[in-house]
Parts: structure tokens; C-alpha cells; sequence
């Protein structure tokens, strides 16, 4: 390895975040060591162990990167809509969620790795996953309130709207569906599933 670059400690833990993103992009999430984020990142190897601790603490870290720029990702799509029309701004949080997979598609499987499926020893990345949950449910009561949506659970019919469009993101990223036909773009079928969303949710 040739001469290691030199950080600041706030920089290299950043630095070791984007280069085992790098590592996920080139060799999927199994591929991710951290070693190899080390190598990447031009580091010794025990610097993501001091930083991170080890690879579920590493997967931690770029998981709530991920929540954090899914949830930015979300408000900036809300920002654009420019009327007060809840039912478009329910629509935006939903395109956007599909618009962030399908361009950060390793944030994503970070993101919801078997390995966080128990968040408790990550605090910080707990509350930075719900908020991205909590925006939507806003977005749904606001349609409630609206008078466009039903009456019902409305974490139940965030729910089911979070479902909807993670599983079309994921099946996006993973290339399921262009072998089933779908060869339109990310963007089109989010159109398309978050109106079927609202079908199924409006009175």
C-alpha cells in the first residue's frame, strides 16, 4: 500500500464511511470487511476497529448516514412541491424514498442489514431510522386531516405505504424488475405505485 493520507479524527471516520460505501458499490454487502474499508480509504487496518469498534458497529455507522441523507433526500422533495396539496407532498416522500435507493442502492442495503436488525447497542442510528418513518407519517396524517385519506391507524397506513415503496426499491436495485418486463425507470413506476398507494388508503 503506498503512503496512508493523513485525517483529521473527524475526517478519517468520515473517510472510512465513504470508502466501505465503496466497497459495498464494488463488491456488494457481503464484501465489506474492514479491511478492506481500510484499503480503500488508504488507512491502516486499525483504524476503522478504533473508530467503529468492528464490522456491525462500521455497518451502524453508514446505516444512519443512510437514514440521515434518505430523511434530506425526503424534506428536499416536499420543499419542491409548490402548492399546500397534502396528497402531493404524501407522494413526494414517497418518490423521493424510491429516488434515494435507486441512486444510493449501497446505503440502502446498509441500511437494512440482518446484521441492525437490533438497534439497541446504536442509539444515535435508532432515532436516525424512525425519523425518515416519522416524516411519513406526518405526511399521512396531513392527508387525514385533508379529508383525502381514511380515517384509520395512521401509523398502519404509513405502514403500508412504506412497504409499498421499499419493496419496489428493492426489487429496483436488486435488477428484479427488468426481468419481469419492467423496463421504465425507477421514477416512472414510484408514479405509478405511489398512486396505487393512495388508491388503496383514499376513501
Amino acid at each position: 500500500m503506498g503512503e496512508k493520507k493523513s485525517y483529521h479524527h473527524g475526517d478519517l471516520r468520515k473517510a472510512l464511511i465513504f470508502a466501505a460505501l465503496e466497497v459495498i458499490r464494488k463488491e456488494g454487502i457481503r464484501g465489506l470487511t474492514l479491511r478492506k474499508a481500510a484499503r480503500h480509504a488508504g488507512v491502516s487496518h486499525a483504524a476503522p476497529a478504533y473508530h467503529f469498534g468492528d464490522l456491525t458497529g462500521l455497518l451502524a455507522a453508514l446505516a444512519e448516514k443512510g437514514f440521515d441523507d434518505l430523511l434530506q433526500c425526503m424534506r428536499a422533495s416536499i420543499d419542491v412541491v409548490t402548492s399546500e396539496d397534502a396528497l402531493e407532498r404524501f407522494k413526494a416522500v414517497g418518490m423521493a424514498y424510491v429516488s434515494f435507493a435507486a441512486a444510493e442502492p449501497a446505503s440502502l442495503k446498509a441500511m437494512f442489514h440482518p446484521m441492525l436488525a437490533d438497534r439497541s447497542a446504536y442509539p444515535s442510528l435508532e432515532a436516525a431510522s424512525r425519523r425518515p418513518f416519522d416524516l411519513l407519517l406526518a405526511r399521512v396524517v396531513d392527508c387525514q386531516d385533508a379529508g383525502i385519506l381514511k380515517n384509520m391507524d395512521g401509523r398502519i397506513a404509513a405502514l403500508f405505504a412504506w412497504c409499498a415503496v421499499h419493496g419496489l426499491s428493492t426489487l429496483l436495485i436488486d435488477g428484479h424488475t427488468e426481468g419481469k418486463g419492467f423496463t421504465e425507470g425507477a421514477d416512472s413506476l414510484a408514479d405509478k405505485v405511489t398512486n396505487l398507494i393512495f388508491s388503496g388508503l383514499h376513501f
